[in-house]
């Protein structure tokens, strides 16, 4: 029949993300930041992720792009004011070791 869920993305909080990439499950690992306020982490991840996903981007980077962008939501407080922009986490992936 084809239907259902071909890439399930699963988020864990501290502990990452797990994703089905067609071929076998992956454990992406969480970034290391401290915590202020996890309000607006969820939707900023969902929102990365689509963000990425409609502009062609292959799972995986997607979901690392969208980890990062709600790890950076977790540093600040509220909501909308803790929400990166795309070039604050492009360069917080650039700036990783």
């Amino acid at each position: 029949m084809g239907l259902g869920i071909k890439n399930p993305v699963v988020t864990l909080g501290e502990m990452g993300a797990v994703f089905f990439d067609g071929n076998k499950n992956v454990h992406a690992k969480a970034f290391d930041v401290h915590p202020v306020d996890t309000t607006a982490a969820g939707d900023t991840f969902a929102g990365a992720l689509a963000f990425m996903i409609v502009n062609g981007k292959p799972l995986a980077e997607a979901v690392e792009f969208a980890q990062a962008a709600a790890a950076i939501s977790v540093t600040g407080s509220g909501a909308q004011n803790s929400i990166p922009n795309y070039n604050e986490v492009v360069d917080f992936l650039g700036a990783r070791p």
